[in-house]
């Protein structure tokens, strides 16, 4: 006997259909109890029974009210809540009537799960996950190309989660490798549907992964349509990650939106239509076009406007550093507890980065550095989700899907916000809750450093998807601790609402200052928080005037602006020559601003292109940094791990790889270099081993080292005006004025450096791997067909 419940919340009805008569139907609790519930009427309609019960007096079941009834009918039961979920235009998804917001995390294939490290039930992990989950903000579980078992979706049920659940795909290929059609199991869609469509927690069918253009592909359509008839209160998604921005085949959309960083001159990036270009129209329809007559050229932009709503697929994916010692000790113990049949009946064992990347370190003598390392990589990756949470807040997206809530056991990438046993790391959940619920407060910033004599302007919005949205409130703003300005009887109309237009000034301390705008809404059973960090910077006086050989001449002259007092006895250059060693031997001090693509370089220091922005997956070089230096933090109001003010500092810069440089020196600011394999690494060529010349490379941004007579300061972040800044003026002002800060017992022979240099330069640059060249290039939302051609990747040899 096949039953579906179907519920209908704002009419107030629970409506039954079977292909067969059911006998004396009710609605009751769980324990059995009778409800209000009472049938309306039974009629038979295309071979199916129809039965209607008024069900107004129900409680909805929601993630926040998991309440669960069951249907009753002769040996039947079925148990189910009450529950509407549906979507409105191209802008809102609406759980039982009222707008929601989907805050999704995702598992399912490998490199996104771990096994049951509970050590009891699948049960017993299930709800495990799902409590942490929703602790830290989320309400919606994805299961990439994945059904989950049936304990998962049951403790969904009861503990509250919605879930989104594939099917999955595959393509058929010809002889050449080359895709020929898609190849999807019809069979398992419906079963799957069959099976779990009167789940409450069940939200969304999907088809499968990343499906390009499947609105052109007859299967879809005729999957869809299969959907709709068999569950037409779900959402039906034919594809997660791509798709035309007009397909008819899902009725909600999940879209790769871009691997860039939603800060600066990518902040706009949930707002434009770039990402919906690539797959264009489902009728295939133009979306650029140049018209030329006797009368008038014109070139007309087609706006790519998404038909129904949409979330972000696979978004965030930002990775940290663990403590290796203490992530070893844990499993090991974890083991001893657990016994040798639990391991074997889970598929558990230990991953081969547990053991090669602590050897690793110890071959490069990083040990040193690895506390910072870890703390400075959480810094970062805290500093990213708050970026990338309130900036999608700000858009018309409604939600996302989060690459991922809980680390993979097997790989080395460690992007989650528990750790692989679903226990909590470094996140503290009221903080993550702030970025990360129902509502949130957000603020929109002009920019995040300022001069004391100018004006700090300030949005403040809050972003409501409380399932009774329209409340009142008071709002209070304060600044490093001191209430500015209370609001009171603000009312909220659900959705993105602008709260208010914040002008603040300050005094001149005449000093740099790192302040916190704090933001607090109350209202009866609610309490919302966040804040924001700003820097305040006096304008800056450069007291000591160098000798300069710069081929960068907007810097010049912003240094001769400032009138300093001359220094025979300093040096500064943007050019690696032979000059710079002459400068020493005569016992000059050096500052050298170096970037590899500097013109008139004669040397080569070996590095890396610098962006700020995090590292996703194994995409990227930049974990966050070390400001190992008190005089730089206090220049700067900086703590000692990279914050938003070091943005001019870093972006588009360089930083060089001291990992074979002949001698220690003097770092007073350091990057850190993830501890991923490039995956072209292991699938084009075989190789599956740590390499140390790709791997938590010995990045540094500002050292220095005696040479010969003289004291060398290399510097990788300092530019022209073209990346004048508060924060970049006060370090320029900072490292010339205080050149006597950077001062080094560690030295190198004169001859060695050179040869050093020379040997370099020899060899040539080194270039990034695939995936690390696609982040630092930094110019396209995802790889492209170009892209991987230009790096020589054959994708049709991955399948």
């Amino acid at each position: 006997m096949s039953v579906y419940i179907r519920c209908k919340v704002e009419s107030g009805l629970v409506i039954l259909e079977s292909d067969e008569k059911l006998t004396e139907p009710k609605i009751v609790t769980l324990t059995g109890a009778d409800t209000d519930c009472r049938q309306l009427d039974c009629i038979r309609k295309d071979g199916r029974y129809h039965i209607t019960f008024e069900a107004s007096s129900l409680e909805k079941w929601s993630p926040d009210t998991p309440v669960l009834y069951q249907l009753k009918a002769g040996s039947l039961t079925e148990r189910f809540g009450f529950c509407e979920l549906k979507t409105f235009s191209n802008t809102d998804v609406l759980l039982n009537g009222e707008r929601c917001y989907l805050r999704g995390y995702i598992r399912g294939i490998v490199a996104h799960e771990h096994p049951n490290m509970t050590g009891g039930t699948l049960k017993d992990a299930a709800v495990k996950n799902i409590r942490q989950a929703k602790k830290y903000g989320f309400n919606l579980v994805r299961f990439h190309s994945t059904i989950p078992t049936p304990e998962f979706v049951e403790a969904a049920d009861e503990e509250g989660l919605f879930i989104h659940m594939e099917i999955g795909f595959a393509y058929e290929y010809d002889e050449k490798g080359d895709k020929k059609r898609l190849s999807m199991d019809n069979a398992s869609w419906k079963e799957t549907i069959l099976r779990y469509r009167n789940h409450p927690s069940v939200a969304i069918f999907c088809i499968g992964n990343e499906m390009h253009k499947s609105g052109h592909q007859p299967e879809v359509h005729a999957l869809y349509a299969l959907g709709k008839e068999l569950a037409p209160a779900k959402l039906i998604m034919d594809n997660s990650g791509w798709g035309e921005y007009d397909r008819p085949t899902a009725d909600i959309y999940s879209q790769h939106i871009a691997y860039y960083f939603p800060f600066k001159h990518h902040a706009d990036m949930f707002e434009t239509d770039n990402c919906w270009r690539i797959n264009g129209s489902t009728y295939d329809e133009p979306l650029e076009n140049d018209i030329s007559n006797a009368a008038v050229t014109a070139h007309i932009r087609r706006e790519a406007v998404p038909l129904k709503p949409v979330i972000a697929h696979e978004a965030i994916h930002y990775i940290e550093i663990p403590d290796y010692e203490a992530l070893n000790r844990k499993f090991d113990d974890f083991c001893a507890r657990v016994g040798e049949d639990y391991l074997k009946a889970n598929g558990i064992r230990k991953p081969r980065y547990m053991t090669a990347l602590p050897e690793l370190i110890r071959r490069k003598g990083l040990e040193a550095k690895m506390p910072d390392y870890v703390k400075g990589s959480e810094f970062f990756k805290k500093l990213a989700i708050k970026r990338y949470l309130e900036q999608l807040r700000h858009s018309r997206l409604c939600g996302f899907e989060m690459l991922q809530f809980a680390d993979t056991l097997k790989y080395e990438n460690k992007n989650g916000i528990v750790d692989c046993f679903d226990d909590d790391k470094y996140i503290d959940p009221e903080w993550m809750r702030s970025v990360n619920a129902d509502a949130i407060l957000l603020a929109r910033f002009e920019n995040e450093v300022f001069y004391h004599d100018t004006p700090v302007n300030v949005v403040l919005s809050i972003s409501n998807f409380l399932p009774q949205p329209y409340i009142k409130g008071d709002l209070k703003v304060s600044v490093n601790g001191k209430e500015v300005w209370t609001g009171k009887n603000i009312a909220l109309a659900g959705g993105l609402q602008k709260l208010a237009d914040i002008r603040l000034r300050f005094p001149n301390s005449g000093k740099a200052e790192k302040m916190e705008l704090a933001a607090e809404f109350t209202a009866p059973g609610q309490t919302l928080k966040n804040a924001w960090n700003f820097w305040l910077y006096p304008q800056t006086q450069i007291r000591v005037l160098p000798e300069m050989e710069l081929n960068d001449h907007a810097l010049e002259e912003r240094i001769k602006a400032h009138h300093g007092e001359k220094d025979a006895s300093l040096v500064l250059t943007d050019t690696l020559t032979d000059r710079v060693f002459k400068h020493l031997e005569d016992g000059k001090n050096v500052i050298l601003f170096y970037h590899r693509d500097n013109p008139g370089n004669r040397y080569y220091w070996p590095g890396a292109l610098e962006r700020f922005k995090p590292c996703i997956w194994d995409r990227g070089s930049n974990l966050g940094g070390v400001i190992d230096s008190e005089y730089l933090r206090k220049e700067l109001a900086s703590g000692r791990y990279f914050d938003l003010n070091m943005q001019a500092l870093l972006e588009s810069k360089y930083k060089i790889c001291l990992d074979d440089f002949p001698v220690k020196t003097e770092e007073f600011i350091f990057g850190i270099d993830k501890p991923v394999r490039d995956r072209m690494k292991g699938l084009i060529h075989g190789v599956k081993e740590f390499i140390p010349e790709d791997t938590l490379r010995n990045f540094s941004h500002l050292f220095s080292v005696k040479v010969g007579k003289g004291t060398l300061i290399v510097c990788t972040i300092v530019s022209g005006g073209q990346f004048s800044s508060p924060a970049s003026d006060t370090f320029l002002a900072a490292l010339l004025n205080g050149a006597t800060e950077f001062a080094t017992e560690k030295a190198i022979e004169p001859a060695v450096l050179k040869q050093y240099l020379a040997d370099e330069t020899a060899k040539g640059e080194r270039r990034e791997d695939v995936m690390n060249h696609f982040w630092e290039i930094d110019n396209k939302p995802v790889e492209d067909t170009l892209f991987w051609e230009q790096t020589g990747i054959d994708l049709s040899k991955l399948h």
